[in-house]
């Protein structure tokens, strides 16, 4: 199983190159042809992340939360006629949850500074 996600991303369709761990779902479509599979494991047996629907069209569901880590990338496996084909998406962590409060709803010019922590 080898490739990236730019020389084979004519393959499927709907995903995006990056996502967060807590990004939506995507609903993802295979195009080339359109009658493959989308396994739920890559070759080593970990998960992909992705629940297959149906088959002709080729359509499955992309979940980043349950994707299985693989270095720096996610693996999405489409499968065709018994030949796998993998593209890796990055897979970053969720952004914190900041906030800056208490930040005054508004400002005037002569207020004093107001320090951010």
């Amino acid at each position: 199983m080898s490739g990236n996600a730019f020389s084979q991303a004519q393959d499927i369709t709907g995903w995006d190159t990056e996502y967060c761990v807590n990004s939506p779902v995507d609903t993802i479509y295979g195009i080339n042809p359109t009658t493959g599979t989308f396994p739920l494991v890559d070759k080593d047996g970990l998960a992909t992340g992705v629940t297959q629907i149906g088959w002709n069209p080729a359509v499955g569901v992309f979940d980043p939360s349950k994707a299985g880590l693989h270095g720096d990338h996610v693996h999405i496996v489409y499968e065709v006629a018994g030949n796998l084909k993998e593209f890796k998406p990055k897979l970053r962590d969720d952004a914190p949850n900041a906030t800056l409060d208490p930040l005054p709803a508004f400002f005037c010019d002569y207020d004093p500074l107001h320090v951010l922590n």
